[in-house]
């Protein structure tokens, strides 16, 4: 919609939303309690689960609740200049006087970009079409010289690109590349210098809200991150948007938490099992010794600690099967910390398959366990204008260097194509 003379966003609540999520309540409840019931299912805590899910989503469904998450996402980032993370300003008055914010009605600044989830798409979109481009190298180069020594290397280039297309097929798990194209909406893949900024601000973001503000975005999906290409300015900016579900986690919950990405930092099993346990009150039907004995395995062999190039999404999917497997039950609350780290990780692997999530969060990691949350919370203000600064000064250089490497490949470029000519003739 149009607000004078620019858009805005504008966000009703369905009538009659909260009369069904009432009856869908009452209907999940009788269900839970058949389940309940059965001893087998009893250590899913399926009723403590839906009780959780039932707050979750009526304070969804309620837009004032999320102007007001807005509004403090907004000042918690405004004192951290450094993270250029944005969120959307909500427009609680009209020029004409108007209100703009009650519990069906949101009027918010309309953020223009696409989603992360399109740029993911883009990505792996490109990179299936330089697999094949390589497959077609490799067979025009064996079609065009005798040498035995090309044909083997052809050879072997074409299996490693073939290798190449079936591994980013199976990582879209077989969806079909005329989707795949689709839920690009058209755009074209980032540069490597900006999916790395994308994936750093994304990083960046996350563990501010969590070791800082303890105000943390409970939906970050890709499809809710929005990136911004400003022209004129090197790097995109980060938005996120439907604010309306957020996280805000205790003193015992954050040591549980927290704990946890700590001990993957250190490589300690046995802590993070310690950690996993406590993400429920209760743990009565759970396997406490195997559990221990299974995530210590999982640790020796996929996690030993920062800077020995830990996958962040495996060892996350190898602690959720060992969840399941020994009946660890989990609240929501790390549930849902759990999923949102899946998601930044996701987000990483696709953009920027190089980046190590766990060793870049190592600095933050160390800064909370020397100073606790309100000291961190009180340097990351004092410090704000510098690192902003900081960061400002790293772009720039990463600029110019992006720019100079751009020139030397276009000049080796030209120099291999000249020798490729050179051979065919």
């Amino acid at each position: 919609a149009r607000e004078g003379e620019g858009w805005v966003a504008v966000k009703v609540r369905h009538p009659g939303v909260e009369r069904q999520l009432l009856t869908d309540f009452a209907l999940l409840k009788g269900l839970g309690d058949m389940l309940h019931a059965v001893p087998a299912l009893q250590w899913l805590g399926l009723k403590e689960s839906l009780k959780q899910f039932e707050h979750t989503l009526g304070v969804q469904v309620r837009l004032d609740f999320e102007a007001a998450n807005l509004e403090l996402f907004n000042a918690n980032f405004r004192a951290c200049p450094h993270v250029t993370t944005m969120f959307p300003s909500v427009l609680s008055n009209c020029p004409t006087g108007r209100h703009h914010v009650s519990d069906d009605v949101l009027v918010e600044s309309f953020e223009a970009g696409h989603s992360v989830s399109s740029y993911c798409a883009a990505a792996a979109a490109q990179a299936v079409a330089a697999a094949s481009r390589a497959s077609r190298l490799a067979l025009e180069t064996a079609s065009h010289a005798d040498s035995s020594l090309v044909r083997r290397v052809s050879s072997r280039l074409k299996q490693a690109a073939d290798d190449a297309q079936i591994v980013l097929r199976t990582a879209v798990e077989d969806e079909s590349w005329a989707a795949l194209e689709g839920r690009s909406q058209g755009v074209v893949p980032l540069s490597k210098a900006a999916a790395r900024h994308v994936v750093q601000t994304g990083k960046e973001t996350y563990l501010q809200m969590l070791l800082v503000d303890n105000f943390v975005h409970a939906d970050m999906h890709p499809g809710n991150i929005i990136v911004r290409l400003t022209p004129g300015a090197p790097l995109p900016t980060l938005v996120l948007i439907d604010a309306g579900m957020v996280d805000v986690m205790g003193p015992l919950e954050q040591d549980n938490f927290i704990g946890l990405l700590k001990a993957m930092g250190d490589g300690n099993g046995e802590k993070a099992a310690a950690c996993l346990l406590k993400f429920s009150e209760t743990q009565d039907a759970a396997d406490v010794e195997g559990f221990t004995r299974h995530i210590k395995l999982l640790f020796a062999k996929k996690c030993r600690g920062f800077g020995t190039g830990v996958d962040v999404g495996d060892v996350l999917q190898g602690i959720l099967d060992a969840l399941r497997r020994f009946r660890v039950r989990v609240d929501g609350n790390y549930a849902t910390s759990v999923v949102n780290l899946l998601c930044i990780e996701g987000v990483a692997a696709a953009l920027d398959p190089s980046y190590n999530l766990l060793d870049e969060s190592e600095t933050l990691l160390f800064a909370h366990t020397v100073l606790g949350r309100d000291w961190l919370a009180w340097c990351m203000a004092v410090a704000a204008p510098l690192l902003a600064v900081g960061r400002n000064l790293k772009v720039a250089i990463e600029e110019s260097a992006s720019r100079g490497s751009t020139k030397q490949l276009l000049r080796t470029r030209d120099s291999w194509q000249s020798k490729a000519e050179s051979f065919r003739d």
